[in-house]
């Protein structure tokens, strides 16, 4: 009687062990077998984890493809993507300044060593691929970054220039300064330097007046 009551326990014990979770049967001598069953969410699971990893990798692979073409848009000279391209006579495009800096102590291309002149053609569409390329974040972010610098360089330069056409003085000495030292974007000119600081003197801005 104890001895059938013992093994009676026991497969209920073991019985009892086992997660509700588990999937069981009882074979024939009535011993508990786990019937191991697989768990559709954790496939699910598994699937939605290996989609996304593949999407990623794809979306680094594209990332790297955008980053490449970038390459192709850097300036010969600053080696950065320009904010105001221009095409220059040896077909390739430059950051306006930069060439034109280039242009007044050179007659020869950057890229190539030859001779060549000083015309200047707009690239529109060179400056608008640069923005989406830029924008879409596709671009390494030390390439971006430095875009995005030269971007509000830009701003500023437009605003002191709207500033100082309309009479302010402060505006004309930023010009002026910027102008001489060939800064936020702006190429060395001392000519036009001198004339807003000569501007900028005739409506007493100590600044303009001390240069």
């Amino acid at each position: 009687f104890f001895n059938t009551l013992f093994n009676k326990t026991s497969k209920f014990i073991s019985y009892a062990s086992y997660s509700l979770l588990d999937p069981i049967d009882m074979d024939s001598d009535n011993s508990v077998v786990v019937v191991k069953v697989e768990n559709p969410f954790k496939r699910k699971l598994e699937d939605t984890e290996f989609e996304l990893a593949l999407t990623e990798r794809k979306a680094r692979r594209i990332s790297g493809v955008m980053d490449s073409i970038a390459d192709n848009w850097l300036c010969p000279i600053t080696l950065e993507l320009p904010i105001d391209p221009v095409t220059a006579e040896d077909g390739k495009i430059y950051e306006r300044c930069a060439i034109v800096q280039w242009l007044r102590e050179k007659r020869t291309s950057p890229s190539t060593n030859n001779s060549m002149g000083r015309r200047l053609y707009p690239a529109p569409q060179a400056k608008s691929t640069i923005e989406a390329l830029v924008k879409s974040g596709a671009v390494s972010d030390d390439k971006a970054k430095a875009w995005k610098v030269k971007l509000e360089n830009e701003k500023k330069v437009k605003m002191w220039r709207e500033a100082a056409e309309g009479g302010d003085a402060d505006a004309m000495y930023q010009l002026a300064r910027s102008c001489k030292n060939g800064e936020y974007g702006l190429p060395k000119d001392k000519k036009q330097a001198r004339e807003w600081y000569k501007r900028g003197a005739e409506l007493e801005n100590v600044m303009c007046m001390g240069c």
